[in-house]
C-alpha cells in the first residue's frame, strides 16, 4: 500500500471517528447522489424516475441532518438520553 493511500485511509478514519458515522454516511450518500446525477445527465442516461429519485436526495438528506442536529441539541439541553457519549466530550 502506498503512502498516499495510507494517508487517505487515515483521513477517512479520522472523519468517521470525529463525527457520528450516521452523519458521515448521510453526507457521503448526498455527495454520491450529486455526482451520479451529474454524470448520468451528461451521458444522457438519466430517465425521469431516476432524476426525481436522485433529486429527492438533494432535499431529504439536508432535512435529516438538520433534524439530527435539533435532536442532538434537545438531548444536550434536556438530557433526554437519546445519544450516548462514549468519548467523554
Amino acid at each position: 500500500m502506498s503512502f498516499q493511500s495510507q494517508d487517505n485511509r487515515a483521513f477517512v478514519e479520522r472523519v468517521v471517528e470525529d463525527f457520528n458515522p450516521g452523519v458521515t454516511l448521510l453526507v457521503l450518500i448526498w455527495t454520491v447522489a450529486f455526482a451520479l446525477r451529474t454524470r448520468l445527465t451528461r451521458l444522457g442516461m438519466l430517465n425521469q424516475i431516476g432524476d426525481e429519485a436522485l433529486r429527492s436526495l438533494v432535499y431529504v438528506i439536508p432535512i435529516m441532518l438538520v433534524g439530527w442536529g435539533i435532536l442532538a441539541a434537545a438531548d444536550r439541553r434536556y438530557r433526554l438520553g437519546l445519544f450516548r457519549n462514549d468519548t467523554g466530550r
